[in-house]
């Protein structure tokens, strides 16, 4: 009897060894399978955000370009009746990089010439980036027509603080809402 109670003291210690075992086999198991999901699910959350800021990005776009068309439709119709025009200017710069070219184009969205000039960049939202590339944009046009202290005006929906101050420092009239 004894060792028959002997025997059973040690199958029931290796059977609680093999059961705590498994279950540490079977919670490390499941650790690494919710690490997966887990990387799963934060990659098709990033895919997810990235399509969705690629098509609001895509939309803001093509709604800029139309707000830039209709605002340039609109001072045409307006400078028409003053007896001046409306007119798109673009300027590509050849920038050299040791052995690679690259072209970068300024554009200037309205210029209006009526005895007077003013030089319009329509945004349908305004960054620090987009007024000094405007500006830079003058400057060149400044440079390539030999006409100095043209009225500068940018039209835009929203533009930061940053950008408006900037703006503001260099003499550029905001048009916002």
């Amino acid at each position: 009897y004894a060792a028959l109670e002997k025997q059973s003291e040690e199958f029931d210690k290796k059977l609680t060894k093999q059961s705590e075992e498994l279950k540490k086999e079977f919670y490390a198991a499941l650790e690494k399978q919710s690490e997966e999901f887990d990387k799963k699910l934060l990659k098709q959350s990033r895919d997810l955000k990235d399509y969705i800021s690629a098509q609001i990005g895509s939309l803001g776009q093509r709604w800029g370009i139309r707000a830039e068309k209709s605002i340039s439709n609109f001072a045409r119709e307006l400078v028409k009746k003053w007896g001046g025009k409306v007119t798109k200017w673009r300027k590509e710069i050849l920038i050299e990089i040791g052995n690679s070219k690259i072209i970068d184009t300024y554009e200037i969205d309205i210029v209006i010439t009526n005895g007077e000039q003013r030089l319009v960049e329509v945004k349908s939202s305004c960054g620090t980036q987009d007024v000094i590339r405007f500006l830079k944009a003058v400057n060149f046009y400044e440079e390539e027509t030999g006409v100095k202290g043209i009225e500068k005006i940018i039209v835009t929906f929203y533009i930061t603080k940053e950008a408006k101050q900037v703006a503001l420092q260099n003499g550029v009239n905001i048009i916002t809402v």
